[in-house]
């Protein structure tokens, strides 16, 4: 199947692999390595290594994330873009947006306007993004840098590219001038926006991330991924174990429709994410409770 991910392991030691990409024709397994970041961070295993493979590919436009709490969904998907918006111009603006469904029972009505309410839905997305931009701070040491590094799942091709572009990676971190979330929508860089009034719009130039997807229907999931325009990514993650709205399982939400259809396209690639790297207890939680 195309974009289908292939990892090839050694019976001695799991740690010892290759990760390819089948994407036919003469040549049909493409080796996978690590996309050349400017910032210290990157993935941490091979799944980690698939999601950002097809989120910096330019030629696929639709990228689905599935996995449990922790394993990197939205932070990989939140570093794909605002590395391609900020650092590599491949999008104009990176616009962001999660259903509105509560955990629990609702606390009622939310004063302020619709940025100041949205505030409260898209905390994930604010936590997230503090991390990454924290990373991306210019001002880090070489040794922080190198340290960093080590923790980053690559082979060594990977490595070796990595530091040849180092002098490159310093040049242009000069241009970047974001010190926090609200410089990037003040700057229309980033938006955060509600699914609310996404009916009826165009999308062009950017690179548009879903979260939570899992809470919405196929229906809604069919008028999101439907506005995408011209020169636009769209990413849906979420974790179809973790449904908040009554009215759906595991088979009927809407990310689990969506990866199920546009499978074999060559324009699509879903990743199922395993790996917790929140911490031990998270991971525990997602298999025990």
């Amino acid at each position: 199947m195309l974009n289908e991910y292939i990892l090839v392991e050694s019976h001695h030691n799991p740690h010892n692999n290759k990760l390819f990409r089948y994407v036919g024709g003469n040549k049909p397994f493409r080796p996978v390595t690590h996309p050349s970041l400017r910032w210290n961070l990157g993935a941490r295993n091979p799944q980690q290594l698939m999601a950002l493979d097809a989120l910096f590919d330019p030629s696929i436009e639709f990228v689905t994330l599935l996995g449990p709490a922790g394993t990197g969904k939205t932070f990989l998907a939140l570093l794909a873009g605002l590395h391609q918006v900020i650092m590599d111009d491949g999008f104009q603006k990176m616009m962001v947006s999660r259903p509105v469904v509560p955990l629990g029972p609702d606390i009622g009505y939310l004063p302020g306007d619709l940025q100041e309410k949205m505030h409260s839905w898209m905390q994930p997305i604010y936590d997230n993004l503090d991390v990454i931009l924290h990373a991306s701070t210019p001002q880090e040491s070489h040794h922080k840098k190198h340290t960093m590094s080590e923790e980053v799942y690559h082979d060594e091709e990977g490595k070796r590219k990595g530091k040849k572009h180092h002098g490159h990676k310093k040049e242009k971190q000069h241009n970047f001038s974001f010190n926090s979330v609200e410089d990037l929508v003040s700057q229309d860089r980033l938006a955060l926006e509600a699914i609310t009034y996404m009916r009826g719009r165009s999308i062009p130039y950017q690179f548009i991330l879903i979260d939570e997807v899992q809470n919405l229907s196929p229906h809604e999931a069919k008028t999101i991924v439907s506005r995408v325009g011209q020169g636009s990514k769209i990413v849906l993650c979420g974790d179809p174990y973790q449904i908040d709205s009554p009215y759906m399982d595991f088979s009927s939400n809407g990310l689990v429709v969506a990866s199920d259809k546009f499978k074999g396209q060559d324009l699509f690639a879903t990743v199922y994410l395993e790996c917790s790297e929140r911490s031990r207890l998270s991971e525990l939680a997602s298999k025990l409770l």
